[in-house]
This record gives structure tokens, sequence and C-alpha cells, in this order.
């Protein structure tokens, strides 16, 4: 009885403690986006252009940063998925926080508000926001 009682009391400490293991983890590639996001936003503007331009102006950029030593290669495809998924160069999209579906880029505050969602009215991108990190 106490053998099982201590078990569970261990258990019960290790998985309490998950979560905030987790948390004091940063994600190397989202950090690596964040340190170049200045360079990005400079090179790429979000607003005016298609969102193919938009992220075939990344892509390029990301290329040639990555080729300086600046983006980790194991990064690019994460850098990239943001601007594809991101708001940028389409008209009336919004992120939208869905209950239990997670973040979407939708077409209008209405689709996303049909979904059960809010919109973040100062998100380009379903991506980690950039202003959590200690630049």
């Amino acid at each position: 009885m106490k053998l099982s009682m201590i078990f569970g009391l261990t258990l019960a400490v290790m998985l309490a403690a998950a979560p905030a293991r987790a948390a004091s983890r940063v994600n190397p590639c989202a950090a690596a986006r964040c340190a170049i996001q200045a360079t990005l936003n400079s090179a790429c503007p979000c607003h005016g252009t298609g969102n193919g331009s938009y992220y075939r102006c990344v892509l390029q950029k990301v290329k040639q940063l990555t080729a300086q030593g600046k983006v980790p290669g194991k990064c690019v495809r994460d850098i990239l998925r943001c601007a594809s998924g991101s708001t940028c160069g389409r008209r009336g999209f919004v992120i939208c926080n869905i209950p239990k579906a997670g973040c979407r880029a939708l077409n209008s505050t209405s689709s996303c508000q049909f979904a059960g969602g809010t919109v973040d009215p100062t998100a380009t991108t379903c991506c980690t926001s950039c202003s959590t990190f200690p630049f």
C-alpha cells in the first residue's frame, strides 16, 4: 500500500512538473525566425503585394540569410511555413483562434466568428509571436 502511494505521489509530481519544463523550452527555429524578422519585414512588406509575391520574397531572403549563416538550414521550412500561412498579401484575411481547432488564417472576421473563434487583431501569422523573445 505504501509503495503504491509513493509511486502515485511521485507520478503526480512528475506530471505536474512536465508543463513547466515544456514551457521553458524555446523552439530554436522560432527564435531564429524572430532574430531575422525585422530584416524580413523590411525586405518583404506584409501589405501591398499578393500572398504569392510576399512568400517568394521571404523565400529569396531566407535563402540569402541561410547562405550567410544567419539562419540554420533546419529552420528554413518552419520559417517559410509561417510566411505561407500568414495574412500578408491576403486582403481581408484575419488570424482566428478557434477553440479545440487552434489558430487559422481565415478570409474574414465573420468566417472566424462563424467558426466560433476570436480574431487576433495584431497577428499576421499563427506562428509564435516575436514579442515573447528577449532580443
